[in-house]
């Protein structure tokens, strides 16, 4: 069994879109030959006011597609939404998406699964990274690559597989910080305690959004809230 899980935030007519362009796709290319995949959601239930809330929309889609819709409550972060996601999965796998990474091509999870279950000295196996001229990979490991952790981009949140043992190797997300916070705690954690990080034989993920999900967000964006 692989846990599929997404995270998404339906806070904005673009977000909700991008979640079904990201459904589609992983639907369209995605398979798991000698694995069952069980599909999961983990969204943010904080309204944007000025905003119409697509919550009804990504709860139809979720039902027509057979994904297993959880609500966070609270007060939106990517760190606490990330660890909510994390606590729905059970199987001894996790595949873990984030709701605007759109999957290129045909991509069979079983590989992978099978090098995370047999090396259990890898921490996690990325499927997307900014690009092999802006990481540096070292030897392989039975086809596939390995990340210097040392270098630039070792981890980021992109699509990726791990283990439910990564959380108590290196923890969970940083919460109750700004937005962007908890991704590059997790990436300096896992760089200052060299952990081993796979890559796949290729980027299999591209990364859209345009329109941030993350209101007043600070970081440059194509198209600001």
């Amino acid at each position: 069994m692989i846990d599929l899980v997404l995270v998404t935030w339906p806070n904005h007519p673009a977000r909700l879109a991008y979640f079904g362009d990201c459904v589609n796709l992983l639907t369209k290319h995605l398979t798991a030959s000698r694995h069952e995949i069980r599909w999961l959601c983990s969204a943010e239930s904080q309204r944007d006011p000025a905003q119409p809330w697509q919550g009804e929309g990504l709860a139809e889609l979720c039902r027509e597609r057979g994904i297993a819709l959880h609500w966070r409550e609270g007060k939106a972060g990517l760190g606490e939404n990330m660890n909510a996601a994390l606590r729905l999965c059970t199987a001894p796998l996790i595949f873990l998406v984030q709701d605007d990474f759109y999957l290129n091509e045909k991509l069979d999870l079983s590989p992978g699964a099978d090098f995370m279950l047999e090396h259990v000295e890898v921490d996690l196996l990325r499927y997307s990274w900014p690009g092999d001229d802006r990481v540096t990979l070292v030897e392989c490991l039975d086809g596939f690559r390995r990340f210097d952790v040392q270098g630039d981009w070792p981890y980021g949140d992109d699509p990726h597989m791990r283990r439910p043992d990564f959380m108590s190797r290196w923890g969970w997300y940083l919460e109750r910080t700004v937005h962007g916070a908890s991704e590059g705690d997790m990436l300096h954690r896992l760089r200052r305690g060299r952990a081993n990080i796979a890559a796949a034989d290729k980027l299999y993920f591209g990364h859209g959004g345009a329109v941030t999900a993350v209101i007043n967000d600070l970081r440059k964006r194509n198209v600001p809230r």
